[in-house]
């Protein structure tokens, strides 16, 4: 009597919950790029039976958890993360998994994090100045602007830009604002 062939469907049924947790944390410490340990997939290899089994799903759940990772910790959700991992053939039940592997790695990172953050700012001044002679030159008249920012914490910083390299600041600024709604536009920014 032959073998009766399973179905794809029974296979993942038949993967437990703790596979899937297993191979998110894996792929959770491989994009925190720190080292994996040598043995990491041995557990999930002796269930499955396979090399290319394990390697097959490890490369979908790194590819959910690489997806996941870019969601913001609220909207981390089932529905936000099938919309990013699209076409990838992981179940709803390892998609919870991940899900759960990657809210408590982010709500650790957060906590490390503490209160570490950059002050802001609390005021802002701007003057032009022209600069009409130098020691140098008896007639100059080159405009400078003067920056005075007063960040939250009480510091003070004043710096002066020339007027190219301010065009030039406000380019960059521009593209990159641009580039934010860009990004914003994409699916897996969308709230």
């Amino acid at each position: 009597m032959l073998p009766k062939k399973s179905s794809k469907k029974e296979d993942e049924d038949c993967i437990s919950r703790n596979v899937y947790k297993n191979l998110a944390e894996v792929a959770i410490t491989y994009l925190n790029e720190e080292s994996v340990p040598d043995k990491a997939l041995d557990a999930v290899h002796m269930q499955l039976g396979s090399y290319e089994k394990t390697y097959k799903l490890y490369l979908n759940v790194h590819h959910c958890v690489s997806a996941c990772v870019r969601i913001p910790l609220p909207l981390l959700k089932l529905d936000h993360v099938q919309e990013a991992v699209g076409d990838l053939k992981v179940s709803e039940d390892a998609q919870k998994e991940i899900i759960a592997v990657v809210q408590t790695y982010k709500s650790k990172a957060s906590e490390a994090k503490g209160n570490n953050f950059y002050p802001k700012i609390k005021r802002f001044r701007w003057r032009i100045d022209i600069t009409i002679s130098s020691s140098v030159l008896a007639r100059v008249l080159e405009p400078t602007l003067l920056f005075e920012v007063t960040l939250c914490d009480g510091r003070k910083k004043v710096f002066e830009v020339s007027i190219a390299k301010f065009h030039q600041i406000r380019y960059s600024v521009a593209a990159a604002l641009k580039e934010i709604e860009n990004l914003k536009k994409k699916k897996l920014l969308k709230t």
